[in-house]
């Protein structure tokens, strides 16, 4: 039977839903980002980090996004934040749809931008609880060859 995990988390992880994506995700926490279940906060949305970037066109999105994150590292100071996008990612293809008169650049290019704006975002955030995390962004990609989704790390600080 699970008992209460009274460790502090670690990370923080924002992730998007997609089930496509789930087990390449998990793998990933753990092999490469040698974190297991409980070990951190995850936070997976539509979308991922779109509702950061995307949302200062929907608001609501902003805001819901936003004090989520707020509330999370107000209670659980964690050392470290990540960030991953995806490839292929409906959630965020749909919400640039919406956007296409105020957006020019294409749906990749997009989330590697948003990638380090919600960075930033995130990073402010933190400092106002007194938290300086090491900010970790990835791109997961699908290759070609074989269907493999590898992750890209975009940055760092």
């Amino acid at each position: 039977m699970a008992q209460l995990n009274l460790e502090p988390p670690k990370a923080l992880i924002i992730h998007c839903g997609d089930p496509r994506f789930q087990k390449a995700f998990r793998e990933f926490k753990s092999e490469k980002l040698g974190l297991e279940e409980g070990q951190y906060i995850p936070l997976i949305v539509p979308g991922s980090v779109a509702s950061l970037c995307v949302g200062t066109f929907l608001p609501k999105n902003l805001k819901i996004m936003r004090e989520q994150i707020e509330l999370l590292l107000k209670h659980y100071a964690t050392e470290r934040i990540i960030l991953i996008n995806h490839e292929g990612c409906r959630s965020y293809g749909a919400m640039v749809a919406k956007l296409q008169h105020v957006l020019t650049s294409d749906v990749n290019a997009k989330q590697m931008e948003d990638l380090e704006f919600a960075a930033g975002l995130i990073r402010q955030i933190s400092q106002r609880y007194g938290a300086h995390p090491k900010v970790e962004l990835y791109m997961a990609r699908v290759r070609k060859e074989d269907g493999e989704i590898v992750f890209e790390r975009i940055g760092v600080g």
